[in-house]
């Protein structure tokens, strides 16, 4: 089947090997756990839609802290540094 008929779907990879494992500290873990609903359906295959625009939308999805007025720096002030 050519690359751009195939389908996409989330997998379960917990069988392989990890060769690398990179924190974001940033990233809800639990709000990812629920993005990664094994075997749901995402369409074809294609530049637009794979495992990395699949890993990246998950990412830009599960902030650990939610925009709001009171946590977003004003355009014109210094931004200032993130809790920790």
């Amino acid at each position: 089947m050519p690359p751009y008929l195939t389908d996409v779907y989330v997998s379960d990879h917990s069988c392989e090997a990890a060769t690398t494992c990179t924190v974001i500290p940033d990233v809800d873990e639990e709000c990812v756990n629920k993005k990664l609903a094994i075997g749901k359906p995402l369409g074809v295959f294609s530049p637009l839609n794979n495992c990395q625009t699949f890993t990246k939308n998950v990412i830009k999805a599960c902030p650990k802290q939610k925009a709001t007025k009171q946590n977003i720096a004003p355009v014109y002030g210094p931004v200032p540094p993130p809790d920790i």
